[in-house]
């Protein structure tokens, strides 16, 4: 007896998992639901100065990186 199988689209891949995370008892936000609240801090304060936050901490880990680089070369 042959099975045939084939490789699952996206779309069944996600219902796949999704329905394994529910039965251990996951719940799982419907899909695409982080667009919703991405957009909804469009505009805030909050956002902006953890952008900026971001931004002065990825500055400084980098320039510290490259310190590190230059003393060990």
């Amino acid at each position: 007896m042959k099975i045939e199988t084939r490789a699952m689209t996206k779309d069944e891949q996600y219902a796949a998992v999704t329905e394994k995370l529910t039965l251990m008892g996951i719940r799982v936000p419907p899909r695409g639901s982080w667009k919703k609240t991405m957009g909804s801090m469009e505009g805030s304060r909050h956002l902006s100065e953890a952008m900026r936050l971001g931004a002065e901490w990825r500055a400084e880990v980098n320039r510290k990186s490259i310190e590190e680089l230059d003393a060990h070369s």
